[in-house]
């Protein structure tokens, strides 16, 4: 009885801490006087009914409202203050994004909760947070959210800074400046100096734990304890208390609040930095993989766990480590060799992975490319069995059901294997063979899933040259030059969604992004030339305009920074002339 009362009295504390945490992370964001539309994001994952926990979510009907009378008064009473109006838009009404919540959640945290940022802002703007839709010509695809307008007193746009991917509030509070400087009259753009608080000291500590692979929360709750009404146990607080998806609110743990950011020269309109060559990008997608990289070996900041739940994340995160560690191991700078080492025993770990749970033939997958690249035969002999024990009876492989795109990704790292040594029964190739054969048209589309019909020559141009090389992997006819000529026909509709984190454009996705180019670039190196060049080519300089700032690379959000940077090296290693 007495200890059953003493694990009472324990849970009843660790309660009271957790709510205590909630509590504090529900600060962040709640200094800037915003002209407010009302709008409370949710996740759209919920709104989407895949949780029957929340079977009321839906996407909030207070998105779609007159907002003029609100901008009527943001423009008031900027007349009266002759100030510009900072309108920051959380979202673009619309079904283009799907978990807005969450970098709009950044911003709050990592920036809007920065005391130099809110005493700005509240002094030198008049602060809207508004979504759009519509209004001032706001339109999906043309606006990335989360992102900001500044208008004059009138309504004139003087500047857009958005596809915001990178959180980092003097970067921000930089931008801001910059804004001010291009448009005399409305303000100055000085910026007068804080102390720097014991509070603010400890937090730049746990950045900087996250950013050399340790974890922060012990540093961060070290501030909630001491400084519970600084603004930097806030943040702390967000960046510990776990969201509807079971990882931290804030971007700490996800490494998208970054340190290292050059600050903007002139009022920018993006993160995005682009890179004056190959090897600048390599270096920038190098150092921050390296920094990126946890102590048990691992890359972790994807968030994509809500397939079914939080227990497919270790093959979320297996899958980006076998990435990383191949694109480290195949660019070749010898500062990696640390990384490698770690993550050459986390891949090879079976507990870090879950079996029979979704993305578990990614995982697979992509250790085996990995294993190739290292001729370790005896690890892709493991994987290639397990592999073919979760070949489905038709043929295909799951990532969450039977579809083309990711049995064809098993294919092509099976392919690889069986060049680097490993012994791969015929009968696993053949049958996947015909399964993507079973489903493929003539003109050489793969629909979506087992039992749909294929899509357009659109939707289907991020998967075509994956099948198609998949195909002639098996030693069956295939197109794979028609693959990767459909591909760059389309290239501008995936740029077109590139960071986002939906179907925005029919079935194409951010996070097809980097899995479509990574395989089309696979499919062009099998071609002959000149077409082979030329495509190496177009990728070379298409990667060189989408860095961000930190040096990393990123598509969905959710999927997050390591997955996108990793696969840009590992494709600027295999374009390289």
């Amino acid at each position: 009885m007495a200890m059953l009362l003493l694990l009472l009295a324990v849970s009843s504390v660790e309660g009271l801490a957790l709510q205590s945490e909630a509590a504090l992370a529900g600060k962040i964001d709640s200094q800037i006087p915003w002209l407010h539309d009302g709008t409370e994001l949710i996740d759209m994952e919920l709104a989407a009914g895949h949780h029957p926990q929340f079977p009321e979510a839906r996407e909030a009907k207070n998105l779609r409202v007159d907002r003029r009378p609100l901008l009527e008064r943001a423009q008031a009473k900027a007349r009266d203050e002759k100030k510009l109006i900072l309108w920051y838009v959380p979202r673009v009404v619309g079904l283009h994004m799907y978990r807005a919540v969450l970098p709009d959640r950044y911003m709050k945290t990592a920036v809007f909760t920065d005391p130099r940022v809110v005493r700005f802002v509240s002094d030198r703007f008049v602060p809207l947070r508004m979504c759009a839709d519509g209004i001032a010509g706001v339109k999906p695809f043309e606006f990335v959210e989360p992102g900001f307008l500044f208008l004059t007193p009138d309504g004139k746009v003087v500047h857009t800074l958005d596809r915001l991917r990178t959180f980092n509030a003097a970067w921000f509070l930089a931008a801001f400046q910059e804004v001010l400087r291009a448009n005399p009259g409305y303000g100055s753009a000085d910026v007068a100096p804080l102390p720097t608080s014991e509070a603010e000291t400890q937090y730049g500590l746990a950045v900087r734990d996250a950013w050399s692979g340790k974890d922060p929360a012990p540093r961060l709750r070290d501030i909630l304890k001491r400084h519970p009404d600084s603004p930097w146990a806030w943040r702390a607080a967000a960046n510990v208390v776990k969201a509807e998806d079971t990882l931290p609110l804030g971007p700490l743990a996800h490494h998208l609040e970054d340190i290292y950011a050059p600050l903007p020269k002139g009022a920018p309109t993006s993160t995005r930095l682009p890179a004056k060559d190959v090897a600048s990008a390599a270096k920038g997608a190098v150092d921050f993989l390296l920094r990126a990289q946890w102590e048990d070996g691992s890359w972790r900041d994807a968030r994509y766990g809500y397939w079914p739940d939080a227990e497919i994340l270790p093959n979320v995160w297996g899958a980006i480590t076998a990435l990383a560690a191949l694109a480290l191991l195949e660019w070749g700078d010898p500062r990696a060799d640390a990384a490698l080492a770690k993550a050459d025993a986390y891949l090879k770990n079976p507990a870090n992975f879950a079996k029979d749970r979704h993305e578990e033939c990614y995982a697979h997958a992509f250790r085996l490319h990995y294993f190739a690249r290292r001729g370790d035969t005896t690890s892709m002999a493991k994987v290639v069995a397990r592999l073919a024990a979760i070949q489905e009876d038709e043929g295909f492989w799951s990532h969450e059901y039977a579809n083309a795109f990711s049995t064809a990704a098993v294919v092509h790292a099976l392919a690889t294997a069986r060049a680097a040594g490993a012994e791969v029964p015929d009968y696993l190739l053949q049958r996947a063979a015909d399964a993507l054969l079973s489903a493929r048209d003539p003109q050489g589309r793969q629909p979506y899933r087992v039992g749909e019909k294929p899509d357009n020559d659109k939707s289907t141009s991020a998967r075509t040259a994956l099948c198609e090389l998949a195909l002639k992997g098996c030693g069956r006819p295939a197109d794979v030059a028609g693959g990767v000529e459909r591909y760059w026909k389309f290239i501008k509709n995936m740029e077109g969604v590139r960071i986002y984190d939906y179907h925005s454009d029919g079935r194409l996705a951010g996070f097809f992004y980097f899995h479509a180019a990574f395989h089309t670039l696979e499919a062009a190196r099998t071609l002959p030339e000149p077409a082979r060049g030329t495509s190496l080519k177009r990728f070379r300089e298409t990667l060189l305009q989408i860095p961000e700032i930190d040096g990393s690379f990123i598509d969905s959000h959710e999927i997050g920074k390591s997955y996108g940077t990793a696969v840009a090296l590992l494709m600027l290693a295999r374009s390289r002339e």
